[in-house]
């Protein structure tokens, strides 16, 4: 969230999320790279739209966070493996290709 909320306003925009997608982005804009990369953030975007989704505003997006971290974390240890992430989107009805769901990950896992 505070790497999505730019403004720190509690409310996650699509110019912020096109903010924090760009650097991605132009990491990769050499030769051929160019389009499978803009294909795989624009999967990543949409991915996180649909997560999103189930917050109806700010002020319940903490909530929602914790559901999804106890919906998505299968053994219970409060973090959420790459395994676990693919079996979450799975039930949300995301599905990504391998590289979209590794651009998904390194994208939620911050630190």
């Amino acid at each position: 969230m505070g790497r999505l909320d730019i403004n720190g306003d509690g409310r996650i925009k699509a110019k912020e999320v096109e903010q924090a997608l760009e650097p991605y982005v132009s990491e990769n804009r050499r030769g051929g790279e160019k389009n499978h990369s803009v294909q795989i953030q624009a999967a990543i975007q949409n991915a996180l739209i649909k997560i999103v989704g189930g917050a109806e505003d700010a002020t319940k997006l903490r909530e929602y966070s914790k559901t999804l971290i106890r919906r998505f974390d299968i053994d219970s240890d409060g973090v959420i493996s790459y395994r676990e992430l693919v079996e979450g989107l799975k039930e949300m009805h995301i599905f990504l290709n391998p590289a979209e769901r590794e651009g998904l990950m390194k994208k939620l896992d911050i630190n």
